[in-house]
């Protein structure tokens, strides 16, 4: 296996992939708790425009990795689905 080459430009997505993944979990952790209805609604709408951000950021990210083949650190593909491990209760 060839090492991996450095790619300012996949820092960059990287970058702006982590920060959209962080802010839609966040979005998400805002949903709990006791709500009105009308905080609620404003909470989901917030959870939805994160997640197209976060969408939209991922597959900006995977069109450059598919068009450079560039992969962060030599590692698997980023994934399709984020998974949130969310405490209960």
């Amino acid at each position: 296996m060839s090492p991996a080459i450095a790619c300012p430009e996949l820092d960059l997505y990287l970058k702006h992939y982590n920060e959209a993944v962080l802010g839609y979990c966040n979005a998400v952790v805002g949903l709990r708790g006791e709500l009105s209805p009308s905080q609620f609604e404003v909470a989901y709408k917030r959870v939805e425009e994160t997640r197209l951000m976060f969408e939209q950021t991922r597959e900006q990210l995977n069109t450059h990795i598919g068009a450079h083949g560039c992969q962060p650190n030599g590692t698997e593909p980023i994934p399709n689905e984020v998974q949130l491990d969310l405490p209960h209760g």
